[in-house]
């Protein structure tokens, strides 16, 4: 079998045969990966903001504890959780 142009044509054809279900195969896999993690970083968001609603809600039931204090705090536990890991 030489390299011409027709064999060259042929054995790209076949590759390409041979790609598809692979291919098929990743796209679904991406779509799910995909899916799930977005699905984690909005849990990460809404999880932050529950906790700034609720210090929120604390300090405006609780006007000499303060809106500084408050924040303060939660950025204390967030830097070290994600100091933690």
């Amino acid at each position: 079998m030489s390299f011409g142009q027709e064999n060259i044509d042929g054995i790209i054809e076949k590759y390409e045969e041979l790609l598809e279900k692979p291919a098929q195969l990743k796209i679904k896999n991406a779509h799910f990966v995909g899916f799930a993690f977005g699905y984690s970083n909005a849990i990460k968001f809404f999880y932050i903001g529950l906790v700034f609603w609720i210090g929120a809600i604390i300090a405006d039931r609780n006007p000499e504890v303060g809106f500084d204090r408050i924040f303060k705090a939660i950025y204390v536990i967030f830097i070290c959780g994600l100091t933690a890991g």
